[in-house]
């Protein structure tokens, strides 16, 4: 009897398989899981027709939905290489979604060599109003990224329409044509322009600098305690979930440092289950939360309070939730999200318009050049 008959059986034999745990019991069942997780590492399957084996699988980044299957003994959970819920049953826990993200990514067998994802968030572009305070605007901005195997990054930034307000008033004052932000004298206009990214001279992360992280989930978690391209004389200690979860947001990972990165995530204490949440495109899915105070006692906090929401059904990343600190400044707390609306593999990439140009060795302290592309 293979492993997929008795999963099988046992499903058919339990009465309460399709049942969602109650709370406490889903406590005890994270608790198992998790320790089920960890001793089996993930298993990838290649679909039929593939033309890519396990070991050559390091460039797919994974969007591709999985097959359902069931565990036995009344829990609805994805085990490696499995798959995901059963229709109508909600996550019994964290551990549950962290699993099934997981395995999703590592299901998925795209060619490339591009990775393209696209997120829209809203940003913060405060404004003066009439005593001289400041209001507060959230307005939706709209990125495209594209990254190469072989190292070439674009970047499309193109600013929304919606903009969203905390407070009645700021909306009353805010006028959309005069707060626009102005571009830089000497510099053209990106808004909605593709570019070229001068990676080599900017200080940010590289395709290399990423490709080259351990898969290894303990050599993950120690690399990503010490800051991916931190600065080391900043008073922020690096944090492993905010570390994992820009990555996760980035299109510069492989689907085997992706899916390390869920287990990293998977092996964080206090990650908590949103059975049902809702993002501002009203997309409704299963959310993860980590949440960490800040101490009290320093000049750099750190603290968080973000939550990776994912499908129920496909278990692909929708987005990411960061609520923030109530603040004097409007007396509530701001919430912000990072919706991803598409991400997949391709064979080529849009041509840029505008290529990126830092001085040699300036490590991004420099103004770039913006050039044509002929």
């Amino acid at each position: 009897m293979t492993t997929q008959d008795t999963l099988d059986l046992l499903r058919t034999a339990d009465p309460y398989a399709q049942a969602a745990p109650d709370p406490d019991r889903a406590v005890r069942m994270d608790a198992a899981l998790e320790r089920l997780l960890v001793a089996e590492p993930p298993r990838t399957t290649i679909p039929s027709g593939s033309r890519t084996a396990p070991r050559h699988r390091a460039r797919t980044l994974g969007v591709v939905l999985t097959t359902a299957a069931a565990c036995g003994a009344g829990l609805i959970a994805a085990l490696p290489g499995d798959g995901g819920n059963a229709p109508g049953v909600q996550a019994a826990s964290a551990a549950t979604v962290l699993s099934n993200a997981r395995a999703a990514v590592l299901e998925a067998d795209q060619p490339g060599p591009w990775t393209a994802m696209t997120i829209r968030s809203w940003r913060n572009e405060p404004f003066k109003l009439a005593d001289g305070k400041w209001g507060v605007a959230l307005v939706s901005y709209t990125s495209e990224q594209w990254s190469s195997d072989g190292g070439e990054q674009l970047l499309r930034n193109t600013r929304g329409t919606d903009v969203q307000f905390p407070r009645a008033s700021d909306k009353a004052a805010y006028d959309p044509a005069k707060e626009r932000p102005t571009t830089p004298r000497g510099l053209p206009d990106l808004d909605g322009k593709l570019v070229r990214l001068d990676a080599q001279n900017s200080g940010n992360w590289t395709v290399a600098d990423i490709h080259a992280l351990p898969t290894d989930p303990d050599a993950l978690a120690a690399a990503l305690s010490k800051g991916v391209n931190a600065d080391p004389g900043s008073k922020f200690k690096p944090d492993v979930v905010l570390q994992a979860t820009a990555l996760l947001l980035s299109p510069l990972p492989t689907a085997e440092q992706r899916a390390a990165l869920y287990t990293v995530l998977l092996r964080t204490p206090g990650a908590q289950l949103i059975p049902k949440l809702t993002d501002p495109d009203g997309r409704t899915g299963e959310g993860v939360r980590f949440v960490k105070p800040n101490p009290p006692t320093t000049e750099a906090p750190g603290g968080y309070d973000q939550t990776l929401l994912f499908d129920p059904q496909t278990h692909t990343l929708l987005g990411l939730r960061q609520d923030g600190d109530e603040t004097s400044t409007i007396g509530r707390k701001l919430t912000s999200w990072s919706l991803v609306l598409d991400a997949h593999r391709a064979e080529t990439a849009p041509k840029p318009e505008l290529e990126q140009r830092y001085p040699a060795g300036s490590e991004g302290s420099r103004p770039p050049e913006f050039l044509p592309v002929g």
